[in-house]
């Protein structure tokens, strides 16, 4: 319960981080550029605790873990009393202060918009590059993708079969495949694959649910790729990491979840015969299960093998950034293509994830690892990098749009018409939002009920 909790802090700690450097770039470049910013705030709410410096208010909220805001003199939409008393005539912005946000150049006041932005790019490509650095826990199970039943007699693949790239696109997790696929709908793509160890490549057209997983027309082997622990006794049968078990005393497991089942059965003590692939040839290991560990827990007392399913995957300063900024690249590609294909409804609304959503996948991907939870954050701050740039107004892209109006047209777009754009762009986000947080919800009942239904 306790251990639960903090995850639950330390997701609201990393998702406030993130829109805290979101502010800190207006805040930087707004006071660069002489503006006055009459506050910086860590979190919302009334002010808990701060200080004056500089003419800025510095001070942190009642609620401190949900971002934070910067406060720009004059940056208020708020009609003057010349719009209000006299009708048509021109809006001038004034702000009645030098330092104000309006009364600084079309090119400062568009700096300071797009600089949160920068900010949490340059911290988006920051993460990209140290996770691969810090190591995350990749299940064996994806390492490699074998073709398992093909149930389209048309498709050109062979039971066995290992895809090793899409569309010229190395493949390591099955994520890659859906991926490939869902962006590349209606239309054939390459695989590359290995058969009886010759590379070829042949195409076909297939499609993939991002929500369930689900790839039409073949199944991938999900057998039990596996780290071998030392000392222990697979380790002592002369199994190694990247075998892939078959069968166990006679049964065979088709991934991590029966191998478990099939291992903690045996009886201590007494060897079971263990089938393993390792490449292309079967190899037989005669293994006898041990207790390890505490028997006042329930892992400790149950019989192992010292196989686990995961391999935790580092890599050296220049090779990391170097994948880093391959991904960055890739995932920022993604994601244009997937907003575009949104736009267009070539793939559905029930797809995407809400802020609910996020928060309690964070809190699932939390549990794996600093260096899976860190990729995640990482993808989270590409998003809100992108998606505040978009043009719409109340978000930052949509008051870049206004400022460039006015430097087309030498005057400023009035005040109500800005407002009026904002109002609309407002009501049509709640509905994005209430529909995101439909499938947030939908989502998490099944989540719920499929956990008590397994006894999870």
């Amino acid at each position: 319960m306790i251990a639960s909790a903090f995850q639950w802090v330390y997701v609201g700690l990393a998702i406030g981080f993130i829109i805290f450097i979101h502010e800190l770039g207006h805040f930087l470049v707004a006071k660069k550029l002489g503006m006055d910013v009459e506050r910086f705030a860590i979190g919302y709410g009334p002010p808990l605790v701060g200080f004056k410096r500089g003419g800025t208010e510095y001070c942190i909220t009642w609620f401190p873990l949900i971002g934070g805001y910067v406060k720009i003199a004059g940056m208020e939409l708020e009609a003057p009393e010349e719009e209000k008393e006299e009708e048509g005539q021109e809006q001038k912005q004034e702000t009645g202060a030098e330092k104000g946000f309006y009364s600084r150049p079309v090119a400062h006041r568009c700096a300071v918009l797009v600089a949160g932005s920068v900010a949490t790019c340059v911290l988006a490509i920051i993460l990209y590059c140290v996770v691969p650095m810090v190591g995350t826990m990749e299940w064996a199970d994806y390492d490699q993708l074998f073709i398992g039943e093909v149930s389209d007699a048309a498709a050109p693949f062979e039971a066995g079969d290992r895809i090793t790239a899409i569309s010229g696109r190395e493949v390591h997790k099955l994520h890659d495949i859906i991926m490939a696929l869902v962006l590349n709908p209606d239309r054939d793509v390459t695989y590359t694959i290995t058969r009886g160890g010759r590379e070829m490549e042949v195409l076909y057209q297939g499609t993939a649910d991002p929500e369930t997983g689900e790839i039409s027309g073949f199944s991938l082997v999900s057998g039990a790729f596996v780290r071998v622990l030392d000392g222990l006794p697979a380790q002592e049968a002369g199994l190694r990491t990247g075998d892939r078990i078959l069968r166990i005393g006679g049964k065979d497991v088709s991934g991590w979840e029966e191998t478990v089942e099939v291992v903690q059965a045996l009886p201590e003590g007494i060897p079971a015969e263990v089938v393993a692939a390792r490449g292309w040839e079967e190899m037989v290991f005669s293994v006898a299960p041990v207790i390890v560990g505490s028997g006042d827990t329930p892992a400790g007392n149950t019989p192992k093998f010292g196989i686990v399913p995961f391999v935790i995957i580092q890599h050296q300063p220049l090779a990391a950034v170097r994948m880093g900024m391959r991904r960055f690249r890739r995932d920022t590609a993604n994601l244009f293509t997937v907003l575009k294909m949104l736009i267009t409804r070539k793939i559905p609304m029930k797809g995407v994830m809400g802020p609910v959503g996020i928060i309690y996948y964070s809190k699932q991907v939390a549990q794996l690892g600093l260096g899976r939870f860190m990729a995640l954050m990482g993808f989270i701050t590409l998003n809100l990098t992108v998606l505040n740039l978009l043009p719409v107004p109340v978000l930052d892209g949509g008051h870049v749009v206004f400022q460039l109006i006015e430097g087309v047209r030498r005057r400023p777009v009035s005040v109500r018409a800005q407002m009026a754009a904002s109002k609309v762009a407002f009501g049509l986000l709640m509905l994005f939002f209430i529909v995101v947080l439909k499938n947030d919800v939908v989502r998490w009942v099944g989540d719920f009920w499929m956990r008590k239904a397994t006894g999870g």
